[in-house]
């Protein structure tokens, strides 16, 4: 992720901000949204902190994902 785009999304503090591949991969977050999306972050789904974490991958495979999203 370009270094200005990351830039961008940290000065948005008021909102939650997320980019995201067309698999779901996370490829940026602000903090609000890393605050937010915390289990997801830290979910089992994810192998190491050098891969991105995967929101397709957090609702199918991760038992948390069920309480996370309850509806």
């Amino acid at each position: 992720m370009l270094r200005q785009v990351q830039m961008l999304i940290d000065s948005m503090t008021s909102t939650s901000v997320i980019v995201h591949s067309n698999s779901l991969d996370v490829l940026a977050a602000n903090a609000l949204d890393k605050a937010l999306f915390d289990v997801v972050f830290r979910s089992p789904t994810r192998k190491s902190e050098a891969v991105p974490a995967n929101l397709a991958s957090f609702v199918s495979l991760d038992p948390a994902a069920m309480e996370f999203y309850r509806d």
